[in-house]
């Protein structure tokens, strides 16, 4: 009996210690604003998560501006919260249960609170209203306005912002522009409708900043200022990677994309899943076949999905060597001798079928139109196009991700939902990742292996696009002339085509993310800056679960 009775109190123990052990956590918030004919704000914050501590959550709002709070209301899934006078944030959480109410700081900003009531996976719905939100300047109407402040002491997983005209007037690229502060995501134009997500938890210094303009006349708004709105951007562009000079960006986002793949593969994956990935990759067989039935976009999409190799920009020039391959393309270098004996190349691709596949004949069909009436296509027409119709070469890119995650989800590839960890594919799945697995691990190591025929040599070309996109090309390249050296001169034709294609690639891609670059600053949306903000309307710091 004394060990049952021992056996049970260790059970209530263990089990008080997990619920102390549990800490509150904020899935998501979504923030919905619609702005009034008079530039107010009615703000909808519906915070999902699961709340075991503490007795109330709070948002701090400071930096009015002029700007007042009006209507502040809260609800969960039960019904409306009943509003408390005066708010005592050291009240019980029994006394804060289905109560509300504001707390005036001292530095004259605000903090909305509602109590957390019972324990478990809750939502709760905030609203109010912010009186003359936007502000009128000479040129433009606009606001910049921080929703999510950092310091919170429980930062959302993901947060998600929409914004629109309570009338129904579309809000577009035509009579707005928009930009983003604090977060690893984007903003953009949809529907008529202001959108902005993150892409990665918010911690530590992250905060979510949406600033914007509108063209006169959609809202009238009473608070006014005597400058114009380029003098609110130029503020909040200090410190932010915003800039109209493209020169060398593709260098910082090719740099940055390197650093942030780093971070995010420590921070998100961690250590177990790299180990994961190792021993999968070190459990996998050679594989000599064409992977995955030959669907390019599958293969592109699991290796960036899985980090087998190769960037973003690996399946354009996977592509162009599949076209070549195939006869759809063919390239011509010509060699000039200049003034002083010095030797000048000049290179162009020759059109000459579209492919019969639909994403590659996507890529196709930018060449042909940049190439203009005679069919020969020279990297500077490319480069022009492509900075000009940067949208096209990015809906390219975007249609091949998409059509490898279609095709690999319908096998199914998954056991469930999607996601990036090997234990969640299914035997399927897992045999499609072991095909392009097996096919690197090839190329990497194929000359050591003691095994090879002369009739291989035949089939590199179909090899290098794959190689090409895996980012190893040139590593293939060179283990080719050591395991073949009498077939130098048909090595040279393949290194010549990997050359070519490495520089139609990066010009193409160069171009697209330089115009991505100046469409962003100049407002059209796009990628959101982690830095700057400056000058923003609400927020503050700190906020979340007390």
């Amino acid at each position: 009996m004394t060990r049952i009775r021992f056996l049970l109190v260790l059970l209530l123990l263990l089990f008080s210690l997990s619920l102390v052990s549990l800490a509150n956590n904020v899935t998501d918030i979504d923030v919905n604003v619609v702005l009034s004919e008079n530039g107010d704000a009615r703000v909808t914050q519906v915070w999902r998560g699961s709340f075991y501590d503490s007795t109330e959550n709070y948002i701090v709002i400071g930096n009015l501006n002029g700007i007042e709070i009006e209507d502040f209301t809260v609800s969960d899934e039960a019904g409306a919260y009943d509003r408390l006078s005066f708010w005592d944030i050291d009240a019980s959480r029994s006394e804060k249960k289905g109560k509300y109410g504001i707390v005036e700081r001292s530095d004259g900003g605000f903090e909305l609170c509602w109590g957390i009531g019972d324990y478990g996976e809750r939502v709760y719905t905030i609203n109010y209203t912010l009186t003359d939100f936007v502000a009128s300047y000479r040129d433009l109407d606009g606001s910049n306005f921080m929703y999510v402040n950092p310091g919170m002491s429980t930062f959302p997983t993901s947060v998600t912002f929409s914004l629109s005209l309570a009338d129904g007037t579309p809000i577009n690229d035509k009579v707005s522009d928009v930009w983003a502060f604090g977060f690893n995501g984007e903003v953009w134009f949809e529907n008529g409708v202001i959108r902005a997500a993150t892409y990665s938890p918010l911690k530590d210094d992250n905060y979510f900043v949406v600033m914007f303009s509108l063209e006169k006349g959609l809202v009238s708004p009473s608070r006014s200022f005597d400058y114009d709105f380029d003098e609110v951007k130029e503020k909040a562009f200090e410190g932010s990677d915003y800039s109209d000079d493209s020169e060398g960006m593709w260098i910082f986002f090719a740099v940055v994309g390197v650093a942030l793949a780093v971070i995010i593969a420590g921070i998100a994956y961690g250590i177990a899943v790299k180990k994961e990935r190792k021993k999968f990759t070190d459990s996998t067989d050679y594989f000599r076949d064409t992977p995955n039935g030959g669907n390019l976009s599958v293969s592109y999409y699991l290796a960036q999905k899985f980090g087998v190799g190769g960037n973003e920009s690996s399946i354009i020039g996977a592509s162009i060597m599949q076209m070549m391959r195939d006869g759809s393309i063919t390239c011509d270098t010509e060699k000039d001798v200049g003034f002083f004996g010095k030797e000048k190349e000049t290179h162009e691709i020759r059109l000459n079928s579209r492919p019969d596949d639909a994403c590659t004949g996507m890529l196709y069909d930018i060449m042909i139109a940049a190439a203009g009436q005679d069919g020969v296509l020279q990297e500077k027409e490319l480069e022009k196009y492509c900075g000009k119709h940067h949208k096209a070469l990015r809906s390219y890119i975007d249609s091949v991700k998409e059509g490898g995650e279609t095709s690999f989800c319908v096998l199914p590839g998954f056991k469930a939902g999607i996601s990036n960890r090997i234990k969640d594919l299914s035997d399927n799945g897992r045999e499609q990742l072991a095909e392009v697995v097996g096919l690197k691990k090839y190329l990497e190591e194929f000359s050591l292996i003691d095994e090879r025929g002369v009739q291989e040599i035949e089939i590199w070309q179909e090899y290098l696009v794959y190689a090409t996109l895996f980012g190893i090309a040139d590593k293939v390249l060179e283990q080719l002339k050591k395991v073949y050296p009498d077939y130098i001169p048909q090595i040279e034709e393949y290194t010549r085509h990997v050359s070519m294609t490495d520089i139609y690639c990066l010009s193409m891609y160069r171009s697209m993310i330089s115009a991505e670059q100046r469409a962003r600053s100049a407002g059209s949306g796009g990628r959101a800056s982690f830095g700057g903000g400056g000058g923003f309307s609400g927020g503050g710091f700190g906020g979340g679960s007390r």
